[in-house]
């Protein structure tokens, strides 16, 4: 008798413990586990990226030769921070991918560019980055040199946004601002365009920044 009147008293507190659990399960499930991130290109040709987890989120950094993945998983000890990591540009590609424990949204990245070097000749583009703004778009910021002209384009042959820099001694802005929305498929490619080489039949189109379907 006194075992199953403890029982009784021992059940609801039981009931209680699982209905709590489901709930905060219920809840990750749904958590948007990436505050923001930055994308920018460094002088010698690196990138460094600079993202915020939400609060209760890790991230562990996991490289291979194929893809560079940003896994972000629930911990109850982590506090908002912000983390940065640098890549490098091998192959004229660099691949970031954000993995997260619940499967919410994730960016996939893809940028063509030259490979890292110490010289860092990037043509009439000095530098530039991006983030992601909260509606989706792409928020891309980028400095070019002196007497530079920028004009906006999109290419149907190559299916992206041109960005086409082009010398021109009148020219006096040097900090630009831009932002772009995705296809209807989630996906996103802008191309900095620059006056051919010697000796090449088409116009230079590097960097190039893609954004993949989730």
């Amino acid at each position: 008798m006194k075992q199953f009147i403890l029982l009784l008293l021992i059940t609801p507190f039981l009931l209680v413990s699982c209905s709590n659990d489901e709930t905060l399960n219920d809840s990750n499930t749904n958590k948007n586990m990436l505050e923001s991130y930055v994308i920018k290109r460094n002088a010698n040709g690196s990138y460094t990226l600079t993202h915020v987890p939400t609060s209760g989120v890790g991230t562990v950094y996991y490289d291979d030769e194929k893809v560079n993945e940003v896994q972000l998983y629930y911990d109850e000890q982590a506090v908002v921070n912000t983390s940065s990591k640098d890549y490098n540009v091998v192959n004229n590609e660099l691949k970031i991918n954000f993995v997260t424990e619940n499967g919410t949204y994730q960016p996939k990245i893809r940028i063509m560019d030259e490979n890292t070097t110490e010289k860092g000749a990037f043509g009439l583009l000095k530098d530039y980055s991006f983030t992601e703004n909260p509606d989706g778009t792409i928020q891309l910021s980028f400095e070019v040199d002196a007497n530079v002209k920028v004009e906006y384009g999109y290419s149907n042959s190559e299916n992206s946004n041109d960005i086409v820099l082009s010398t021109d001694t009148n020219a006096t802005q040097k900090t630009f601002t831009k932002t772009f929305s995705r296809e209807d498929d989630g996906t996103l490619k802008i191309d900095f365009v620059q006056p051919k080489n010697p000796g090449k039949a088409e116009d230079y189109r590097k960097p190039r920044v893609e954004f993949q379907t989730p």
